[in-house]
């Protein structure tokens, strides 16, 4: 009796917000055994849940994604994850772009699928880079707004300031070290209390 192959499936979304359910109904649909999900960037090379997955592999089983995309979006690791599956016996299954990497036409569209990725991630990163720069050529402010963000802290460096910098009892090192700050951050305290007065 022949043991029955495995198919686990791994389910990836690049933020906490993302939500998972359109790949598990297709892993699920396809028959998967086991689904591994993971909340973490296509771009981080550390993917501790897909590590861990392929790691506890045996020869013969399958990885099946939804897309390519969701193991990595760099063709380089995507090639070298590729091979490392064929080393070990591991069939990998792409549902969407119905690639397997067992045939010699899915081995040679896996690496042109894995470059198709790394492209569309770098012309995303050119427009949002270019989006930017157009938004500050327009004067629009981009970042977090300037203030205050713990104002009991802000509060403690103004006190600090006056009752024992000011007479000389304290040092500002040894004001930012009572208060928890970092020497930037007391003057940023100082700057901004001086304008709001």
């Amino acid at each position: 009796m022949t043991k029955k192959k495995m198919k686990y499936g791994y389910a990836r979304v690049s933020t906490m917000d993302q939500d998972l359910q359109l790949q598990i109904d297709a892993l699920k649909s396809y028959g998967v055994n086991k689904i591994y999900k993971e909340k973490i960037s296509g771009a981080s090379n550390n993917k501790p849940v897909l590590t861990k997955l392929i790691k506890n592999m045996e020869p013969g089983s399958e990885l099946v994604v939804w897309k390519l995309d969701r193991l990595g979006r760099n063709s380089f690791d995507l090639i070298k994850l590729h091979k490392e599956l064929l080393e070990r016996n591991i069939k990998l299954v792409s549902i969407t772009e119905k690639i397997e990497n067992d045939t010699a036409v899915g081995k040679m569209l896996y690496t042109i699928m894995s470059s198709f990725a790394e492209m569309e991630r770098s012309v995303l990163s050119e427009r949002t880079k270019a989006g930017l720069e157009a938004a500050k050529k327009r004067g629009i402010k981009l970042g977090r707004r300037p203030g205050i963000q713990d104002k009991a802290k802000a509060e403690k460096v103004l006190k600090l300031y006056r009752d024992f910098v000011v007479p000389g009892y304290m040092s500002v090192k040894e004001a930012c070290l009572s208060a928890g700050v970092c020497r930037t951050t007391f003057y940023k305290y100082l700057k901004l209390y001086s304008k709001n007065k």
